[in-house]
Order: C-alpha cells, then sequence, then structure tokens
C-alpha cells in the first residue's frame, strides 16, 4: 500500500473514530482487523500537529464535561436509588477520564523491592546467628 493511500485509510480511520465509533466498528467498516484499525488512528493523530492535539483535547473535554452533567443531573436527582447509583459511577468514570485528558491526576510512584541471593543469604546468615545466640542461651 502507497504511503498516500495509507494516510488515506489513517484519515478514514481517525474520522470514524471522532464520530464515537469503536475500533471493533472501525476495523467492520474498513475490512480489516481491531488492531490495524488502532493503528489506522494512532498513525493518523500522531501527525496531527500539536495545536491541534490541544484543540481536540477541548473538544473531547467539553463532550466529557456535558455527559457529566447529564449523569450528574440523575445521580443528585434521580428518583430511583439503582438508577442515582449507576449514575454515581458513571460520574466517577468520567471524571477519571478527564482527569487522565488534562494529566490532572499526580504521577503514581511504584516501589519495586528486588530480593537477589545476596539478600536472602544474608538474612540466611543473620537467622543463623540468631538461632546460635539461642542455643547458647
Amino acid at each position: 500500500m502507497s504511503s498516500i493511500s495509507t494516510a488515506q485509510r489513517d484519515a478514514e480511520a481517525a474520522r470514524l473514530r471522532s464520530k464515537g465509533m469503536s475500533y471493533r466498528d472501525i476495523a467492520t467498516e474498513m475490512s480489516c482487523n481491531v488492531a490495524s484499525a488502532h493503528r489506522a488512528v494512532q498513525r493518523a493523530l500522531a501527525r496531527i500537529p500539536l495545536d491541534a492535539v490541544e484543540d481536540l483535547r477541548q473538544i473531547e473535554g467539553e463532550r466529557l464535561e456535558n455527559l457529566w452533567l447529564v449523569a450528574c443531573e440523575i445521580a443528585l436527582n434521580g428518583s430511583n436509588s439503582d438508577r442515582q447509583l449507576r449514575a454515581v459511577d458513571r460520574c466517577l468514570a468520567i471524571m477519571e477520564r478527564k482527569a487522565r485528558l488534562f494529566g490532572l491526576d499526580a504521577p503514581t510512584r511504584n516501589v519495586v523491592s528486588v530480593i537477589t541471593e545476596d539478600v536472602i543469604d544474608t538474612e540466611i546468615a543473620r537467622l543463623e546467628a540468631e538461632i546460635a545466640q539461642l542455643d547458647k542461651s
């Protein structure tokens, strides 16, 4: 496939995604697999200038805000408690998505402990010394 036809397919995939279609639906529409549809959208997005990305982020933020307003109205004023609880869950999910979109969440710090043979040997020696000390008592 030429780079022009690839760019056109990528643009079409991105257009379909911007209409709210899932990657599975895009794949069906474009007669490809889901992974190819995803890659096409990602390639198209990578070609978008940074200013346009900020504009798209703003548009997506507005869409999320509109959805949040609907869910929030149900969560706060609904008469069916089960429906209200589902709306609260939707509100929280939308808020999480907005936080990721705008980078509002603080980075998560992950601490990884690695146990090496040296650490194990040191601990065994310490325990042996402790046992020997107890045997002397």
